[in-house]
């Protein structure tokens, strides 16, 4: 039974040191980069989205982006402001839509992370890479905020749609940067940490 012990304790201390670490908060910020959303002037519905590549099985919770209002009307398009809604949706990239939300803008000029709230649905992901994108709902216009000039996350790569949230959802280079965003995740538990004479003690 000792020697069982040992191998059940070396199997464990192997995967821990090998085993990717199980992040519930994933973010990247920006560097004033101001990304189009909403109604251009070439008359099409600019989206926004964003990959991000998740290492651990788990739980959705909530998507966040960073909202840029300046209160003014270009190219005929008035600005979004409060009481607009926007939509967020998680997707596997080319493939489905996993799941969609709104969430209701509660300001007028100014920067602000906004959250959609994924928690109610269940939205269960295992690990792999997943698009998150942001349209507006309505004829308004805004900005996302955005790493420019330079790829800051190198596991992901920002993407843009002419037909809001209907798509089709284009990659676009990496020296077009990445959006700011926020993924809040429910992790499992991982194992607790255990004692050799703990070990010992459930073999006695």
């Amino acid at each position: 039974m000792k020697h069982l012990a040992i191998l059940l304790l070396t199997l464990v201390l192997a995967g821990a040191a090998t085993a990717d670490p199980c992040y519930s908060l994933y973010t990247q910020h920006s560097n004033g980069g101001k990304a189009w959303l909403g109604v251009n002037a070439g008359g099409f519905v600019a989206g926004e989205g964003q990959t991000f590549q998740l290492n651990c099985d788990g739980k959705l919770l909530s998507v966040s982006f960073e909202v840029i209002l300046d209160g003014q009307t270009w190219n005929g398009s008035p600005p979004l402001g409060s009481g607009d809604i926007l939509t967020c949706s998680i997707r596997i990239p080319g493939i489905v839509t996993i799941a969609s939300t709104t969430s209701v803008l509660g300001y007028d000029v100014g920067t602000e992370w906004v959250s959609f709230d994924f928690s109610a649905q269940n939205v269960d992901l295992m690990t792999g890479n997943y698009l998150l994108t942001c349209t507006p709902i309505g004829s308004g216009q805004a900005r996302m905020g955005y790493w420019r000039d330079s790829d800051a996350y190198p596991s992901g790569v920002r993407y843009v749609s002419e037909g809001g949230s209907a798509g089709p959802w284009i990659a676009i280079g990496a020296e077009f940067g990445d959006l700011a965003f926020k993924v809040d995740m429910d992790m499992p538990t991982p194992n607790e940490n255990t004692s050799w004479s703990a070990v010992k003690a459930l073999y006695r």
